[in-house]
């Protein structure tokens, strides 16, 4: 099976065997057998924001009756983009008797960070919508913004949720239009399945609607001063406030990134080249690098830390790779932790705002 033909569904939450070339030789070579192995085992997830992703298991190679694998290395991480093997012919895996998860356990287990609410699994399934998705981001899809006395515009919207009382989808507009349309990359807007004839279908958001862009329900005041309000009166109706903010908010969340093997060797290399610090050095990444959310440890508790800015990160960003998702993503992500948290702190080392889980929903577990 190819990607580019099959599409998503066939490698989601599914073993396949790719073939390996010259490129993907150097990012296994970790790996036992990575010099002989004619194939790669791995295991295929949606990333929300990555997109369709193959998570590195073993070294394989065929066999008369399939294919036999070499151990596995559990002390790295090592994942494919699916843009770099879409053309090439793979092989699915059946695991019915689970001999296979048996074996990769550990690795596939840790995938659960990935993980993402019913509605958008349930919007996964919907085949209507595969005509507007992008091929190797499926939960991106191609909608048209519809405003009086502008013209049409498509922009790219990922799906983050159903309204199905209103027959409507949820999502977050991924770039700035181009036009003055009230809304802008980041926002949360609502959108529709539109068909003009038997063949011809839309994506559509019609801006002029009351509710559908988010934006108009933000308080007149940025996260910073909503919390400072908060600070000098902390009353249900100004931590309600936060919320509202929140909801709306772009924020910076601190991650430890893991590299590759290839590239911390280039950074060796590099290091051992230069006879003083590497200030003003650029390395070009040969692989893909792995983020793994910070998690901040107080009074025996454990706590998911974001911030509203660079400032409000102090020391604490200088160690740290910086991500900047929309707030609604970071709720998300902690629903589907692993980690058991006792909720989300903004700005912990300035004047800080709890979000205590029992708000957020189902706790991960350990």
């Amino acid at each position: 099976m190819k990607y580019r033909e099959d599409g998503f569904r066939s490698f989601d939450r599914s073993y396949v065997a790719v073939p390996v070339t010259e490129k993907l030789r150097k990012i296994i070579h970790a790996f036992p057998g990575a010099k002989e192995a004619e194939y790669i085992l791995t295991y295929g997830y949606i990333d929300h924001e990555a997109g369709m992703t193959l998570e590195v298991l073993a070294a394989a190679a065929r066999t008369g009756k399939g294919f036999r694998f070499w151990d596995q290395n559990n002390e790295i991480t090592v994942k494919i983009r699916i843009g770099s093997i879409a053309d090439l012919e793979c092989y699915y895996l059946d695991d019915d008797e689970g001999k296979l998860y048996g074996w990769y356990k550990e690795k596939v287990d840790d995938l659960s960070v990935y993980d993402v609410d019913d509605d958008v699994l349930q919007s996964r399934q919907m085949d209507f919508l595969d005509e507007f998705r992008q091929p190797e981001y499926p939960d991106d899809v191609q909608v048209c913004l519809l405003k009086k006395d502008c013209g049409v515009e498509g922009c790219w919207v990922r799906i983050e949720g159903l309204d199905e009382e209103n027959h409507r989808f949820l999502g977050t507009l991924l770039n700035e239009p181009t036009q003055k349309l009230g809304c802008h990359a980041g926002d949360r807007i609502s959108f529709f399945f539109y068909e003009v004839e038997k063949n011809q279908h839309f994506l559509c958001a019609d801006l002029d609607e009351d509710g559908t862009v988010t934006p108009a329900e933000r308080e007149d005041m940025t996260l910073e001063e909503a919390i400072q309000v908060f600070h000098e009166d902390s009353s249900k109706e100004n931590g309600f406030r936060v919320l509202r903010v929140l909801a709306y908010s772009t924020v910076l969340i601190p991650c430890d990134a893991t590299f590759s093997d290839v590239d911390m060797m280039s950074l060796w290399n590099l290091l051992k080249t230069k006879e003083k610090d590497l200030e003003g050095e650029t390395v070009e990444s040969q692989d893909n690098i792995h983020l793994t959310p910070k998690i901040l440890h107080r009074d025996g508790e454990s706590y998911f830390p974001i911030f509203s800015s660079q400032e409000a990160m102090e020391d604490y960003g200088k160690t740290a790779s910086v991500l900047e998702k929309p707030f609604m993503e970071v709720l998300s992500m902690v629903q589907h932790s692993p980690k058991k948290l006792a909720g989300i702190v903004v700005n912990p080392f300035t004047q800080s705002f709890l979000v205590p889980m029992e708000l957020i929903g189902e706790e991960g577990e350990e």
